[in-house]
């Protein structure tokens, strides 16, 4: 909340100082704007994004962040300004000034001191733009599973929030970090074995409860957020048709599984397929099929056509030269009859 009030009024305070900056100029006027240096330097070293300042949670800068400066009578830095990798801001007049690791009041503080040497009494607002340098992954049994990108502080039930929440969940959640950004401050955390992780497992219905301390936990640059599995509900891709083991994948540990990878474990084609008119189909929870379309595995597999993405509920079908009658019977043979499984991801 505060960076949204502090950008709000940065936006609107910048033009109006830029207007009154005529009055003001800077003792380096002259001075050849530089654009925003880029390095290849490597941002492992860099603190972690965000951190607790004075009981406010306030954000914390990162690599790649933008951020906007609004300082009255110095036009030169007046202006949005991207992280680089190294975490310095290179600026007109003021050269590189470390960003990456401040707050926001802090790098103000910064540019203020610095300043002095150009300005009388410098006034300056510093608020994040855009993060980008700010990422988690939230996994599992969620709407949206994958890496969001952290806007502020940020607890476990915004985490979920960010990744559409929970779908076909298990009963709990596990925060994991990585030892090097430090330990997780919960009286439940514990150590991986190898020793490289902090570790949080907490009951989903908890985290969901807004108010309650487990909801409150800190999410972190680099965490990851694991939402478990509703082990009742199984998720399957089904190959049937002609390939040489014709059963279903059942998908544990990840949501999907490549076209290429599902032949493969059914042990590829048969010598009577006919591979150009593959048949990809979807069905829904209730068995009815919301989307069919053709595909031509022989291409696919060479790698003439790109591989396509299975997810619970596909079912691939190689027909024979008897393809009518044959997607007829595939189909509904595929997912009501006792299937072989030909593996678990």
């Amino acid at each position: 909340m505060r960076s949204f009030v502090r950008g709000a009024l940065a936006a609107i305070l910048l033009p109006l100082w830029l207007a009154a900056g005529q009055t003001g100029q800077t003792a380096a006027q002259n001075h050849t704007v530089e654009t925003q240096a880029v390095e290849n330097q490597s941002s492992d070293s860099l603190p972690s994004a965000y951190a607790t300042a004075e009981g406010d949670s306030a954000a914390v800068i990162g690599v790649d962040d933008v951020v906007t400066i609004a300082a009255l009578n110095s036009d030169e830095i007046s202006k949005a300004w991207r992280v680089a990798a190294s975490g310095d801001l290179t600026l007109p007049i003021l050269g590189r000034v470390r960003a990456a690791g401040l707050t926001e009041a802090q790098l103000e503080q910064e540019l203020t001191v610095r300043l002095k040497e150009f300005v009388r009494n410098p006034q300056v607002t510093v608020f994040i733009s855009e993060f980008h340098g700010h990422p988690a992954t939230v996994s599992g049994a969620v709407e949206k599973p994958g890496v969001v990108q952290l806007k502020g502080a940020t607890t476990l039930f915004e985490a979920l929030v960010l990744a559409g929440g929970p779908k076909e969940a298990g009963p709990t959640v596990t925060l994991t970090r990585a030892r090097e950004y430090g330990t997780i401050p919960y009286a439940n955390a514990k150590t991986s074995p190898d020793g490289m992780y902090s570790v949080l497992e907490l009951p989903l219905k908890d985290v969901l409860q807004r108010d309650s301390a487990a909801a409150n936990v800190a999410v972190l640059t680099n965490d990851v957020v694991t939402v478990s599995k509703d082990p009742k509900i199984r998720r399957m891709v089904y190959v049937a048709g002609e390939v040489a083991r014709p059963g279903a994948i059942e998908l544990v540990t990840q949501n999907k599984v490549s076209f290429s990878q599902a032949i493969a474990m059914a042990g590829g084609l048969t010598r009577i397929a006919k591979p150009g008119h593959t048949v990809l189909r979807h069905v829904d929870k209730n068995g009815l099929e919301i989307a069919s379309t053709r595909v031509d595995a022989k291409r696919i597999l060479s790698g003439q056509d790109k591989d396509l993405t299975l997810q619970d509920g596909d079912i691939v079908i190689v027909p024979s030269s008897r393809l009518a009658i044959y997607l007829e019977t595939a189909t509904s043979t595929a997912i009501t009859s006792s299937v072989y499984i030909l593996g678990r991801l």
